[in-house]
């Protein structure tokens, strides 16, 4: 964590040199499906990852803190 010293923009040029990455799950939070870096999967702002099938029976709506799934950026390989 940064301390709060830092100037605006010393934290923004922290940012530009080591962005924060999404961490990329690798499966289904609620069935346990493999999730492909790759491949399509859908997340909260919280993170919490499921396969497209589970956010379709979840009517795209997070179990665990009631926020919208949408779909996961994918990854370059």
């Amino acid at each position: 964590m940064h301390s709060p010293l830092f100037s605006v923009a010393q934290n923004r040029d922290l940012r530009l040199r080591d962005p924060m990455a999404l961490e990329m799950k690798k499966e289904c939070e609620k069935c346990g499906r493999v999730l492909l870096a790759d491949g399509e999967a859908y997340i909260c702002s919280y993170e919490c990852t499921f396969c497209k099938a589970c956010t379709e029976e979840m009517n795209s709506v997070c179990p665990n803190c009631g926020g919208e799934l949408v779909r996961r950026p994918r990854r370059k390989r």
